[in-house]
């Protein structure tokens, strides 16, 4: 072997060994550029814990100013994004210095279960401690329903929010403030009546039968959730935005397309690395040693799968597309036939696509 050929053999490894790194790169680049990105919903548990936080501190230092109003509206917002013991027990703090005992004694009960379930006793004796001394204090409101009213769709609701009918009867503790009652039932004549409920005192109020409505107010009560705000009317023509068998069956190919894009992008890049190491060994497809040889059918091998995957990408975006956007199956039933139905599900050998129906 002369020294000419030696030198070759010697760059050629070189060059192996760069391709090899280079190769190694660009996949892992590519790989990491289809991988699926950190769970959001650690994403998102990280971020609700960062601003709970920081609402907490903002609500500590509002209520220090004794701006209670707006400190409970922080210590609020810190629960609804990461609920803590410590929270409930300042939020509790808040509202009986801002003057709605019954919030804070109901917000103390509710810390005190808390921390019996997470075992921290000191913090549920304190919550109890706290419950326990204002609740002889406690501003209580007795709702008396006539029982000759109709049980069957009557509802009451205090400022907009509907009473639970087990409170019926019962005194149960309100912050002091004044309240609008509203009393509901199909068939009669809504009834409502203003109260002001003073602090420390106890009050009741009576809803009488109601009477029956003129024929012409005989109209259905709209819908409404448990706070008693009346719930939109339901249209029809949203039922139309529901996604068909054949439009599920589309996303699924699409995605196939597109996934079968990727790997053609990845091998690509394999290919263009092969043929570049080859290149400098290979004038005119002819190949000067048997190694650049074998990098060059690799490099042939690894094109041809790159364009097999793009044209099978291709293939099932086009298709995904337009079975997406196929008509509805109307001709199918007005002639009296099954509407056309693509179905897919996944198998322990694959997945398959079941086609049937008329188009």
């Amino acid at each position: 072997m002369d020294a000419k050929e030696r030198n070759g053999n010697l760059v050629l490894r070189r060059g192996h060994a760069v391709a090899a790194w280079r190769r190694a790169l660009v996949t892992l680049l590519a790989v990491l550029a289809w991988l699926p990105p950190l769970p959001a919903g650690a994403q998102e548990d990280t971020q609700r814990k960062a601003a709970a936080e920081v609402l907490f501190n903002e609500g500590q230092k509002l209520l220090y100013e004794e701006r209670f109003e707006a400190a409970c509206q922080r210590f609020e917002q810190s629960q609804a994004a990461d609920p803590g013991v410590g929270t409930l027990l300042y939020l509790g703090e808040c509202y009986d210095r801002l003057g709605k005992p019954a919030s804070a004694w109901a917000t103390y009960r509710e810390a005190e279960s808390a921390a019996k379930a997470a075992g921290h006793w000191d913090r549920a004796r304190a919550a109890q401690d706290r419950a326990n001394r204002l609740e002889p204090t406690l501003p209580k409101l007795t709702v008396q329903v006539a029982p000759e009213n109709p049980h069957d769709g009557f509802e009451l609701t205090i400022n907009g929010k509907r009473l639970d009918p087990a409170l019926f009867g019962v005194a149960f503790p309100i912050d002091p403030g004044n309240y609008e009652l509203w009393a509901r039932a199909f068939g009669r004549t809504p009834w409502s009546s203003s109260i002001e409920v003073q602090p420390a005192e106890q009050q009741s109020v009576r809803v009488p039968l109601l009477a029956p409505a003129p024929a012409r107010e005989l109209e259905p009560l709209p819908a409404t959730d448990p706070y008693g705000v009346a719930a939109p009317a339901r249209d029809e023509a949203d039922t139309g935005h529901a996604l068909t068998p054949l439009q599920e069956a589309a996303i699924m190919v699409a995605a196939g397309g597109v996934t079968a894009l990727a790997a053609g992008v990845v091998m690509g890049l394999v290919a263009k690395g092969k043929d570049d190491d080859a290149k400098p060994f290979c004038p005119d497809n002819q190949c000067s040693t048997p190694g650049a040889a074998d990098l060059n059918e690799e490099a042939r091998q690894w094109a041809v799968g790159a364009n097999i995957a793009y044209g099978v990408g291709a293939l099932a975006l086009i298709t995904g597309g337009a079975l997406y956007f196929w008509p509805k199956g109307s001709s199918a039933r007005a002639a009296g036939g099954r509407p056309f139905d693509i179905s897919a599900r996944l198998g322990p050998s694959g997945g398959l696509l079941t086609i049937g129906g008329v188009l």
